[in-house]
């Protein structure tokens, strides 16, 4: 004998139905519920336990064999019990298994398969053609089916792609912005990358019979854009907005693009980099904006003591002659900034120096001022 015991599903069983195919047409059943069916072996601890039963009762029957029969009644009265006390005893395992050993069995009788009942059965998974044409809720052209489906993910559009972090970009999202919005916002999200791989984004977004021009995607790549070893990195104000603080350290934006411009300057030069030189060369940032500065665009040496740029040399897009002018362009942009970033780091080793000259000249005149007055 084998005892099965049925327990309720805890799926969500609104999304679930049964299907069964005939032909080429699959039909679709939904579900009201699931029950899980496991065996149960409750009748080998009953057995178990009449049996410990018996032994016991007998073991008291000898035991009082010549005694008196009458024994002391005791009344107990059921002890009030408070609603913290009885949610806790309603949560326990032992109500739950009492629960479940009082309910009732339900008598089932088993058809197998292949016998009549169970063929009733399964028909009844099936739908008559006439019932589903004369049922607009479940039939409906082809054309207007695709028409639905369409309409609906349009609709869609705005209220899911809300719903992912600022660091995913959905597809359907890229699709609804202007062109020069979907460099930003690729730029944004990759932080680095080849123009080749760029084009191949920007086509699978367009459609195709369009064509797509590469100067064209490159007057609109510099402007959120800078090229370092051939590769195209995301500007540092495109990253970090004007006027704003990081929230995890609350470090200024400026403070974060001067320091970030000056790791992709070594970079450009195809220099590696330590944290040390950042603090150096730069306003002192926390670790944690260094991680930030170097996600994505770094990697640890081979010595493992500084960073280097995490992309290969893209000599492919160097030696374009289609893009000569705009790599010129980017050498004079990178030589502007290093002439400005030197005439400001100059104006703070100058005012730091002549402080240091003031407070020489004060401790100065202090001694003097001592051996004045001892005399």
């Amino acid at each position: 004998m084998q005892i099965l015991t049925s327990s309720p599903s805890g799926t969500d069983i609104s999304r679930y139905a049964v299907g069964v195919l005939r032909g080429n047409e699959l039909h679709l059943t939904p579900l009201q519920n699931i029950v899980h069916l496991r065996p149960s072996y409750t009748y080998v601890d009953s057995r178990a336990t009449k049996l410990a039963a018996e032994m016991s009762a007998n073991a008291v029957a000898d035991s009082s064999e010549g005694e008196d029969d009458t024994q002391p009644v005791s009344v107990r009265f059921k002890p009030h019990e408070s609603e913290d006390a009885l949610a806790r005893r309603m949560a326990s395992y032992e109500y739950h298994q009492q629960q479940v050993d009082e309910e009732a069995w339900v008598p089932v009788q088993h058809f197998p398969v292949g016998s009549d009942e169970s063929e009733m059965e399964r028909w009844q998974l099936f739908v008559d053609r006439t019932d589903a044409l004369s049922s607009s809720e479940f039939y409906m052209s082809p054309a207007d089916y695709q028409k639905q489906l369409i309409s609906k993910m349009e609709n869609e559009v705005s209220t899911a792609v809300t719903s992912l972090p600022n660091s995913v970009l959905s597809l359907a999202a890229l699709k609804t912005m202007t062109f020069a919005d979907r460099i930003r916002a690729l730029m944004r999200s990759v932080r680095a990358i080849r123009f080749t791989e760029l084009l191949a984004v920007l086509k699978s977004l367009t459609e195709p019979s369009s064509s797509l021009d590469g100067l064209e995607v490159l007057r609109h790549l510099q402007q959120y854009a800078v090229l370092i070893q051939g590769c195209w990195v995301v500007k540092s104000d495109v990253l970090y907005t004007r006027d704003s603080a990081r929230e995890l350290t609350g470090t200024p934006a400026d403070v974060l693009c001067r320091a970030r411009d000056f790791v992709l300057w070594r970079f450009e030069q195809g220099h590696s980099i330590s944290r040390k030189e950042i603090a150096t060369a730069t306003v002192r940032v926390a670790t944690e904006d260094e991680r930030e500065i170097l996600d994505k665009i770094a990697r640890r040496s081979a010595t493992g003591r500084s960073w280097e740029f995490r992309m290969e040399r893209d000599t492919e897009f160097l030696s374009d002659e289609r893009y000569r002018q705009v790599i010129k362009r980017q050498e004079n942009l990178w030589q502007q900034w290093q002439v400005g970033n030197l005439c400001d780091s100059a104006c703070i080793y100058t005012t730091h120096s002549y402080h240091i000259l003031l407070y020489l000249i004060f401790v100065w005149c202090f001694f003097v001022f001592r051996q004045i007055k001892k005399y």
